[in-house]
């Protein structure tokens, strides 16, 4: 036991503090937080990709149509300019379009487009911005 005397020098454990763990919870939470709205933003983008391709479909459509058969084509144009309104400006414009096309859709022998049928078509695929 004498050398067990000699060793007083030996003192009780010490209790360090230790925030690692809630340094790591904290740091997890941010990180989450992070990618969750990296997800939101990239679904964000996507829906938005969507929507300006479906845009652009539907005006791809109506430029494409035959416009030498004028009852199908005022139905083709009837259908997806209404998909393309998006403000008041458009909405008139479409309002005296489709006014102007029903001479076309409801006969059998519908005659050709006029000039301001034509015009009227010009002026609403200059005004929708895709």
């Amino acid at each position: 036991m004498n050398e067990l005397d000699k060793l007083k020098d030996i003192k009780s454990i010490v209790e360090i503090e230790d925030y690692s763990l809630y340094l790591l919870i904290f740091t997890s939470i941010i990180g989450v937080i992070i990618v969750i709205g990296v997800i939101y933003l990239l679904y964000r983008a996507y829906k938005n990709r969507q929507k300006r391709n479906k845009r652009l479909y539907y005006l791809h459509r109506i430029k494409k149509a035959d416009i030498n058969n004028p009852k199908k084509y005022a139905y083709i144009v009837t259908k997806y300019a209404r998909l393309l309104v998006e403000d008041e400006k458009q909405e008139r414009i479409l309002e005296k379009l489709v006014e102007n096309l029903e001479v076309y859709k409801y006969t059998d022998y519908p005659p050709e487009f006029s000039k301001e049928s034509k015009q009227l078509l010009n002026l609403f695929i200059e005004v929708a911005h895709v």
